[in-house]
């Protein structure tokens, strides 16, 4: 109930730390891209992962952090992809868990 599918952002229901969890994957990119980035985005902090050489065709990043957050902070996952001249890359889903985010509060 604290994650909210419109806007994709999770929102602490009580000040602790909180164990995140993302995969994404993606598809739809060339030789050409430079550099791929994974972040989670909170109200406090930035935590992100760089993937280099970025050369993608079904590829994917994950992130785990420990955030600790107060309650009604909000986090949610940014994913750039540098390089690619047209700007599009397609995150991949379905009934196969290829992309996800998961959470739970340790304390």
């Amino acid at each position: 109930a604290d994650f909210n599918t419109g806007t994709y952002t999770f929102t602490a229901p009580v000040t602790g730390r909180y164990l995140l969890s993302t995969s994404v994957r993606y598809s739809g990119g060339s030789g050409a891209s430079t550099s791929t980035f994974i972040f989670f985005i909170s109200s406090n902090r930035i935590y992100e992962r760089l993937k280099l050489p970025a050369a993608i065709s079904s590829d994917g990043l994950n992130l785990s952090a420990v955030i600790d957050m107060d309650a009604n902070d909000t986090v949610f996952v940014r994913l750039i992809v540098n390089g690619e001249a047209s700007n599009v890359i397609d995150i991949n889903g379905g009934a196969v868990l290829d992309t996800f985010f998961s959470g739970c509060l340790l304390t």
